[in-house]
């Protein structure tokens, strides 16, 4: 198996057989070598990983155990904000994804819940 450090090009390479134990070695490898080499980088990376564990738990709660509703703006407006941490710091840039949602609501009429009626929550429901 081998692996390219993204940042300087260092090359991980397990001479093992087994898949699963040659991901580890060149794994360590990398760890290894990020410690030693790209100490500042990997620095800013565990303090932008504590931030998205923090907001996935925020999106994770609300989706699992909140029913917001829509007058509550604020809260709307601290979760949307969570969820676009969280899509940020794997990778997605939350604007493209609502450019897509736009186009395609305007393309196709569709609003999002699959041309279902929307149930109002009442007050006190469990």
């Amino acid at each position: 198996m081998r692996l390219i450090c993204a940042k300087c090009g260092h090359v991980f390479e397990s001479l093992i057989i087994d898949k699963e134990i040659a991901w580890q070695d060149v794994s360590k490898q990398s760890v290894d070598h990020v410690r030693k080499s790209h100490r500042a980088i990997a620095e800013n990376l565990a303090k932008t990983v504590t931030i998205a564990s923090i907001n996935l738990a925020v999106v994770a709660h609300a989706t699992e155990f909140l029913v917001i509703p829509e007058e509550e703006e604020f809260c709307q407006a601290k979760v949307s904000n969570a969820i676009e941490t969280v899509m940020t710091a794997i990778g997605f840039d939350p604007s493209e994804i609502e450019e897509e949602e736009t186009e395609d609501e305007e393309e196709t009429g569709n609003d999002g819940n699959g041309g279902k009626e929307v149930k109002e929550v009442k007050e006190g429901a469990d």
